[in-house]
C-alpha cells in the first residue's frame, strides 16, 4: 500500500522532469501509474513503476513496452526496498531500460538518497552511476536539479 507522501514524491518528480529541458534525441513523455511490458509471452512480465519516462507513442492510450521506455523510477520504502533493489533491478535491466532511479525513503519517510543506475547494455546489467544525497541532479534524459525538499514538502 502506498502512502500520500509516496504518491506526492512520484507526482512531483514526474512534473519536475516534464518541465525540464529534454536532452534526448526524440521527444519524451513522463507518466505515473502506468504499466510497462517488460517481456512478451509466454512469460509476459508487466510492472507498474512509480514514474515512467518513455518515447512518444504513435497510438494514444497505449502503454509503452520496455523498448520504448527510457527510464523508470521506484519510490522505495523500507518494506519495498529489497524488491526494488533486487528483482525489479534485474527485470528492468534484463528488459533493456537504460535508466533506473530508486528513491530510498527512511523509516520517517524522508528521502535518504536516490540511487541512479545506468544500463551496461553489453551485459544487460545496471551499474550504480551516482548516489544523490540532497538533490537529484540528472544530465540525461533531462537536464535537471531537484532538491529533495521540493519532492517532500507539505
Amino acid at each position: 500500500m502506498t502512502s500520500p507522501l509516496h504518491n506526492r514524491i512520484a507526482r512531483r518528480l514526474a512534473c519536475a522532469l516534464e518541465s525540464a529541458p529534454c536532452v534526448a534525441w526524440k521527444p519524451l513523455k513522463v507518466e505515473t501509474g502506468i504499466d510497462v511490458l517488460l517481456s512478451r509471452p509466454p512469460e509476459s512480465i508487466v510492472r507498474r513503476p512509480d514514474v515512467v519516462i518513455y518515447t512518444c507513442l504513435d497510438v494514444p492510450g497505449r502503454s509503452p513496452d520496455a523498448s520504448e521506455t527510457v527510464g523508470v523510477v521506484e519510490v522505495s520504502t523500507p518494506g519495498t526496498m529489497t524488491d526494488d533493489l533486487t528483482s525489479k533491478l534485474i527485470q528492468y535491466s534484463t528488459a533493456g531500460i537504460p535508466l533506473y532511479l530508486v528513491i530510498l525513503l527512511d523509516e520517517k519517510h524522508e528521502i535518504e538518497e536516490v540511487r541512479e543506475f545506468h544500463l551496461d547494455a553489453v551485459v544487460r546489467s545496471y551499474r550504480l552511476h551516482r548516489l544523490h544525497r540532497t538533490e537529484l541532479e540528472l544530465e540525461a534524459p533531462f537536464l535537471v536539479t531537484i532538491p529533495f525538499g521540493s519532492l517532500t514538502a507539505p
